[in-house]
Protein backbone atom coordinates (compact mmCIF):
# COMPACT_ATOMS: atom_id res chain seq x y z
CA UNK A 1 0.00 0.00 0.00
CA UNK A 2 2.78 2.42 0.88
CA UNK A 3 4.62 1.68 -2.35
CA UNK A 4 1.54 2.33 -4.49
CA UNK A 5 0.70 5.50 -2.56
CA UNK A 6 4.26 6.82 -2.98
CA UNK A 7 4.19 6.31 -6.74
CA UNK A 8 0.74 7.86 -6.96
CA UNK A 9 1.72 10.91 -4.88
CA UNK A 10 4.87 11.50 -6.93
CA UNK A 11 2.86 11.09 -10.16
CA UNK A 12 5.28 8.36 -11.26
CA UNK A 13 2.33 6.07 -11.80
CA UNK A 14 1.01 8.31 -14.57
CA UNK A 15 4.14 7.54 -16.58
CA UNK A 16 3.93 3.82 -15.79
CA UNK A 17 0.29 3.38 -16.81
CA UNK A 18 1.03 5.07 -20.11
CA UNK A 19 3.28 2.11 -20.97
CA UNK A 20 1.62 -0.86 -19.23
CA UNK A 21 -1.87 -1.80 -18.09
CA UNK A 22 -2.81 -1.01 -14.46
CA UNK A 23 -3.43 -4.74 -13.86
CA UNK A 24 0.10 -5.58 -15.01
CA UNK A 25 1.48 -2.85 -12.75
CA UNK A 26 -0.38 -4.23 -9.72
CA UNK A 27 0.64 -7.84 -10.38
CA UNK A 28 4.25 -6.76 -10.93
CA UNK A 29 4.37 -5.04 -7.54
CA UNK A 30 2.75 -8.02 -5.79
CA UNK A 31 5.15 -10.56 -7.29
CA UNK A 32 8.25 -8.43 -6.72
CA UNK A 33 7.52 -7.85 -3.02
CA UNK A 34 6.60 -11.52 -2.58
CA UNK A 35 10.03 -12.58 -3.85
CA UNK A 36 11.66 -10.16 -1.39
CA UNK A 37 9.76 -11.80 1.47
CA UNK A 38 10.59 -15.31 0.25
CA UNK A 39 14.26 -14.35 0.09
CA UNK A 40 14.06 -13.21 3.70
CA UNK A 41 12.48 -16.51 4.75
CA UNK A 42 15.16 -18.46 2.87
CA UNK A 43 17.93 -16.58 4.68
CA UNK A 44 16.28 -17.16 8.07
CA UNK A 45 15.70 -20.87 7.43
CA UNK A 46 19.23 -21.47 6.20
CA UNK A 47 20.65 -19.54 9.13
CA UNK A 48 18.54 -21.47 11.64
CA UNK A 49 19.53 -24.79 10.06
CA UNK A 50 23.24 -23.96 10.15
CA UNK A 51 22.99 -22.75 13.73
CA UNK A 52 21.21 -25.93 14.79
CA UNK A 53 23.45 -28.34 12.89
CA UNK A 54 26.86 -26.81 13.50
CA UNK A 55 26.73 -24.02 16.07
CA UNK A 56 24.83 -25.79 18.84
CA UNK A 57 26.75 -29.03 18.36
CA UNK A 58 30.11 -27.28 18.57
CA UNK A 59 29.11 -25.32 21.65
CA UNK A 60 27.76 -28.43 23.36
CA UNK A 61 31.02 -30.28 22.69
CA UNK A 62 33.04 -27.40 24.10
CA UNK A 63 30.70 -26.95 27.06
CA UNK A 64 30.12 -23.30 26.18
CA UNK A 65 26.54 -23.54 24.94
CA UNK A 66 24.40 -20.68 26.08
CA UNK A 67 20.92 -21.16 27.48
CA UNK A 68 19.43 -19.86 24.23
CA UNK A 69 21.24 -22.49 22.16
CA UNK A 70 20.14 -25.25 24.55
CA UNK A 71 16.53 -24.09 24.38
CA UNK A 72 16.75 -23.92 20.60
CA UNK A 73 18.08 -27.47 20.47
CA UNK A 74 15.25 -28.67 22.72
CA UNK A 75 12.69 -26.96 20.51
CA UNK A 76 14.15 -28.56 17.38
CA UNK A 77 14.09 -31.98 19.06
CA UNK A 78 10.49 -31.44 20.15
CA UNK A 79 9.25 -30.64 16.65
CA UNK A 80 11.28 -33.44 15.13
CA UNK A 81 8.14 -35.58 14.83
CA UNK A 82 6.54 -33.13 12.40
CA UNK A 83 6.40 -34.08 8.74
CA UNK A 84 8.75 -31.31 7.65
CA UNK A 85 8.15 -31.78 3.92
CA UNK A 86 4.39 -31.47 4.30
CA UNK A 87 4.71 -28.57 6.72
CA UNK A 88 7.04 -26.61 4.41
CA UNK A 89 4.77 -27.16 1.39
CA UNK A 90 1.70 -26.09 3.34
CA UNK A 91 3.57 -23.12 4.77
CA UNK A 92 4.64 -21.79 1.38
CA UNK A 93 1.18 -22.34 -0.11
CA UNK A 94 -0.54 -20.33 2.61
CA UNK A 95 2.20 -17.74 2.73
CA UNK A 96 2.02 -17.06 -1.00
CA UNK A 97 -1.75 -17.03 -1.32
CA UNK A 98 -2.28 -15.34 2.05
CA UNK A 99 0.14 -12.66 0.93
CA UNK A 100 -1.60 -12.26 -2.44
CA UNK A 101 -4.95 -11.96 -0.66
CA UNK A 102 -3.94 -9.16 1.67
CA UNK A 103 -1.42 -7.48 -0.64
CA UNK A 104 -3.91 -7.14 -3.48
CA UNK A 105 -6.43 -5.50 -1.15
CA UNK A 106 -3.84 -3.14 0.33
CA UNK A 107 -2.57 -2.28 -3.16
CA UNK A 108 -6.12 -1.38 -4.17
CA UNK A 109 -6.45 0.81 -1.09
CA UNK A 110 -3.13 2.51 -1.86
CA UNK A 111 -4.36 3.25 -5.37
CA UNK A 112 -7.62 4.73 -4.12
CA UNK A 113 -6.27 7.18 -1.54
CA UNK A 114 -3.85 10.10 -1.67
CA UNK A 115 -2.58 10.22 1.92
CA UNK A 116 -2.03 7.70 4.70
CA UNK A 117 -4.77 9.14 6.90
CA UNK A 118 -7.43 8.45 4.27
CA UNK A 119 -6.45 4.79 4.17
CA UNK A 120 -7.25 4.07 7.82
CA UNK A 121 -10.98 3.63 7.24
CA UNK A 122 -10.21 0.85 4.73
CA UNK A 123 -7.23 -0.83 6.41
CA UNK A 124 -8.80 -1.32 9.85
CA UNK A 125 -11.39 -3.91 8.70
CA UNK A 126 -8.62 -5.84 6.90
CA UNK A 127 -6.41 -6.04 9.98
CA UNK A 128 -9.17 -7.32 12.26
CA UNK A 129 -9.04 -10.96 11.00
CA UNK A 130 -5.28 -11.04 11.55
CA UNK A 131 -5.56 -9.61 15.06
CA UNK A 132 -8.37 -12.01 15.96
CA UNK A 133 -6.39 -15.02 14.70
CA UNK A 134 -3.32 -13.98 16.70
CA UNK A 135 -5.46 -13.61 19.81
CA UNK A 136 -6.97 -17.07 19.16
CA UNK A 137 -3.56 -18.74 18.75
CA UNK A 138 -3.43 -20.02 22.33
CA UNK A 139 -6.87 -21.73 22.20
CA UNK A 140 -5.96 -23.23 18.80
CA UNK A 141 -2.70 -24.62 20.18
CA UNK A 142 -4.54 -26.12 23.16
CA UNK A 143 -7.26 -27.62 20.93
CA UNK A 144 -6.00 -27.87 17.33
CA UNK A 145 -8.91 -30.16 16.46
CA UNK A 146 -11.57 -27.92 18.03
CA UNK A 147 -14.35 -26.04 16.26
CA UNK A 148 -12.58 -22.68 16.57
CA UNK A 149 -9.38 -23.96 14.97
CA UNK A 150 -11.33 -25.79 12.27
CA UNK A 151 -13.40 -22.83 11.11
CA UNK A 152 -10.51 -20.38 11.31
CA UNK A 153 -8.50 -22.73 9.08
CA UNK A 154 -11.32 -22.66 6.51
CA UNK A 155 -11.89 -18.89 6.33
CA UNK A 156 -9.43 -17.47 3.75
CA UNK A 157 -8.64 -14.37 5.84
CA UNK A 158 -7.58 -16.46 8.84
CA UNK A 159 -6.48 -19.75 7.24
CA UNK A 160 -2.83 -18.70 6.56
CA UNK A 161 -2.20 -18.61 10.32
CA UNK A 162 -4.70 -21.16 11.63
CA UNK A 163 -3.85 -23.97 9.21
CA UNK A 164 -0.11 -23.64 9.84
CA UNK A 165 -0.80 -24.12 13.55
CA UNK A 166 -3.00 -27.16 12.95
CA UNK A 167 -0.63 -28.98 10.59
CA UNK A 168 2.08 -28.71 13.24
CA UNK A 169 0.27 -31.45 15.18
CA UNK A 170 0.17 -35.11 14.19
CA UNK A 171 -3.06 -36.58 12.82
CA UNK A 172 -5.11 -33.43 13.46
CA UNK A 173 -5.79 -32.14 9.95
CA UNK A 174 -7.45 -34.66 7.69
CA UNK A 175 -6.69 -34.66 3.98
CA UNK A 176 -10.15 -33.45 2.98
CA UNK A 177 -9.90 -30.53 5.41
CA UNK A 178 -6.57 -29.43 3.97
CA UNK A 179 -7.78 -29.76 0.36
CA UNK A 180 -11.02 -27.90 1.10
CA UNK A 181 -9.15 -25.09 2.84
CA UNK A 182 -6.70 -24.80 -0.07
CA UNK A 183 -9.55 -24.77 -2.60
CA UNK A 184 -11.39 -22.02 -0.72
CA UNK A 185 -8.16 -20.06 -0.36
CA UNK A 186 -7.29 -20.30 -4.04
CA UNK A 187 -10.80 -19.42 -5.21
CA UNK A 188 -11.09 -16.47 -2.84
CA UNK A 189 -7.67 -15.10 -3.81
CA UNK A 190 -8.51 -15.19 -7.52
CA UNK A 191 -11.76 -13.33 -6.87
CA UNK A 192 -10.02 -10.82 -4.61
CA UNK A 193 -7.34 -10.07 -7.19
CA UNK A 194 -10.04 -9.54 -9.84
CA UNK A 195 -11.92 -7.10 -7.59
CA UNK A 196 -8.74 -5.34 -6.45
CA UNK A 197 -7.63 -4.91 -10.06
CA UNK A 198 -10.86 -3.08 -10.88
CA UNK A 199 -10.40 -0.73 -7.92
CA UNK A 200 -6.72 -0.30 -8.76
CA UNK A 201 -7.50 0.57 -12.38
CA UNK A 202 -9.96 3.32 -11.46
CA UNK A 203 -8.30 4.59 -8.29
CA UNK A 204 -4.74 4.91 -9.53
CA UNK A 205 -5.59 8.17 -11.34
CA UNK A 206 -8.16 9.34 -8.77
CA UNK A 207 -7.08 12.58 -7.09
CA UNK A 208 -8.60 15.47 -5.21
CA UNK A 209 -10.88 14.00 -2.55
CA UNK A 210 -11.20 11.24 -0.01
CA UNK A 211 -12.76 8.10 -1.53
CA UNK A 212 -15.72 6.39 0.13
CA UNK A 213 -17.00 2.83 0.15
CA UNK A 214 -19.60 3.98 -2.35
CA UNK A 215 -16.83 5.07 -4.73
CA UNK A 216 -15.14 1.68 -4.40
CA UNK A 217 -18.40 -0.09 -5.14
CA UNK A 218 -18.89 2.02 -8.29
CA UNK A 219 -15.37 1.20 -9.48
CA UNK A 220 -15.97 -2.51 -8.92
CA UNK A 221 -19.16 -2.37 -11.03
CA UNK A 222 -17.46 -0.53 -13.94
Amino acid sequence: MSGVMEEKTNRVVEILVSSIRPFELMIGKLVAIAFVALTQFAVWLIGAFLLYKYGSQMMLEQGTASKAVLVFSQVMDTIGHINITQWVLVFFFYFIFGYLLYASLFAAIGAAVDVQADAQQFTFPLTMPIIFTLVAMQPMIMQPDGQLAFWLSMIPFTAPIAMIIRVSFDNVVQTWELLLSMFLMLSFVLGTIWISAKVFRMGILFYGRKPTYRDLWKWIKY
